[in-house]
């Protein structure tokens, strides 16, 4: 927690600092290379639900799953067995139609986020139909739990008794700094390249400088609370953007409906089946692929 701190007021000074505006410094194709990988990570990670991994997080899969947040790629060269034929083309048809109806529902209208009238017909069409005729594809309950105890709501990390923190002191900075520089560098970073790729986007243009304060802000918070440290998703902010969230307001939305999920939506998102968020994420990765840039290069 001290070190997730420590890397929250390293970047709330980088943003006093007026620091942001270093990010003009990267060059265009730069920033082409940060949103084409970007897109191919978000795509190859998905591949990942398609496979066995002895039931799920919950169930002991939690070492696959760390191999394949420290390298995507890991997926391509495992050996682990794809799930049966059923269920694949099942998720497959889903993960199909969810892309499809985020991709062509905002052509017709922006009344309601596209991305969320395909999880809700998706998660409608699994229980209504692919379970009716006998396959069951995985559903976020199997993958992660979000069980809603006293222990998961944020609370002061130094006033619980399980937590015991190491006195503050010039040994402890020594442990805790290459932690806090690698957490500082890589969020900063990814974040600010985000925005500019967001900034693109809407041809709209903030404060890097403010934005870097505010996540340092957040960054403090969190590890006060006990929570991880983090920084911007391009794909989820993509999703984000093109559901036409594109003021901070969104950003404050988000946020209060991730909690209020975590406090009692348990049972509502329990029931949406991966293939749905998969569909969303194929649609992100879609969106975030410069084409032209490929021209350029042949």
């Amino acid at each position: 927690f001290y070190a997730v701190m420590l890397a929250g007021l390293a970047q709330m000074a980088f943003g006093i600092l007026q620091l942001g505006r270093l990010i003009r410094l990267v060059s265009h194709p730069v920033m082409i290379g940060f949103v084409n990988s970007a897109a191919f990570i978000v795509a190859i990670s998905q591949i990942r639900y398609l496979k066995e991994r002895d039931g799920g997080v919950a169930a002991g899969g939690r070492d696959y799953e760390i191999s394949h947040h420290t390298n995507a790629y890991n997926v391509l060269l495992d050996s682990a067995p794809w799930v049966d034929n059923a269920t694949l083309i099942a998720m497959l048809v889903e993960a199909g139609c969810s892309f499809l109806l985020c991709l062509l529902l905002r052509k017709v209208t922006r009344i309601v986020p596209s991305s969320l009238v395909a999880i809700v017909l998706v998660t409608a069409a699994e229980w209504a139909i692919v379970r009716m005729i006998g396959i069951k594809t995985p559903l976020i309950a199997d993958e992660i739990s979000t069980a809603s105890t006293y222990k998961n709501y944020p609370w002061p990390s130094f006033l619980d008794d399980e937590v015991a923190f190491p006195s503050l002191s010039l040994d402890t900075l020594n442990k805790i700094w290459p932690t806090s520089l690698s957490l500082f560098a890589v969020t900063l970073v990814e974040s600010l390249l985000t925005f500019q790729v967001v900034g693109d986007f809407t041809e709209t243009f903030g404060s890097a400088s403010r934005m870097a304060f505010g996540q340092g802000l957040g960054q403090f918070v969190s590890g006060l609370l006990g929570g991880m440290g983090g920084g911007g998703m391009v794909g989820q902010t993509v999703v984000n953007n093109r559901s036409d969230g594109i003021t901070g307001v969104s950003c404050f939305v988000a946020g209060l409906s991730m909690f209020i999920i975590l406090l009692g939506a348990k049972p509502a998102v329990d029931v949406v089946p991966v293939s749905a968020l998969i569909g969303v994420m194929y649609y992100a990765a879609f969106t975030l692929v410069q084409f032209k840039s490929f021209v350029h290069i042949l």
